[in-house]
């Protein structure tokens, strides 16, 4: 009675093994070697994969299971609160930047001409999405200031970036100028 191995990820059947079988220790017992080779995609992340073996002498296949754990990047992170154009010197940004995906889902944190401004995100599994806020006081000097958010996970080689550049408008103030003395 020899053994045919079933590998089914979720109850799919794969097609493709190869299969050795070998004389087992006595007479009338068989060791059989399976091999399929799998190349995962982002969305077989969390799916269960399992080997099964049957054979006349068992009631039931013996199955073996585990979950595929598939590691890949998130997507390049976006940048809401700030369109292109000008913001004026005083004003404040509420800047919200956001990852989707990757596994495990991205670490975020923002730059200031490649200087850190912070760290500090929250992430949320159910929408697989990793967001950061930013508080920006705006300041005259800040005009062509490049704020960075960066997306970063164990899969991405480089930090994954969007760019928002700075242009900033100063309110000119009437100021008045007395001159005293001879001309």
């Amino acid at each position: 009675m020899l053994t045919s191995p079933l590998f089914l990820p979720d109850g799919v059947e794969l097609i493709g093994s190869e299969s050795i079988v070998n004389p087992g220790s006595k007479a009338k017992l068989f060791t059989t070697v399976s091999i399929i080779r799998v190349t995962p995609e982002d969305s077989d992340n969390g799916n269960e994969l399992v080997c099964g073996a049957v054979n006349s002498a068992l009631s039931r296949p013996r199955t073996l299971s585990f979950r595929m754990n598939i590691l890949f990047p998130p997507e390049i992170p976006t940048i809401d609160g700030y369109t292109r154009g000008q913001v004026n010197a005083g004003e404040t940004l509420s800047l919200v930047c956001t990852s989707i995906g990757g596994n495990p889902l991205a670490a975020l944190q923002w730059l200031k001409n490649d200087e850190v401004l912070s760290q500090e995100w929250e992430t949320d599994v159910s929408t697989r999405t990793s967001r950061s806020s930013l508080s920006y006081p705006v300041r005259p000097e800040d005009d062509g200031v490049k704020l960075t958010c960066q997306a970063i996970n164990q899969v991405t080689a480089n930090p994954l970036r969007r760019v928002i550049i700075l242009h900033v408008v100063c309110e000119s103030q009437n100021h008045s100028l007395t001159l005293t003395g001879e001309f």
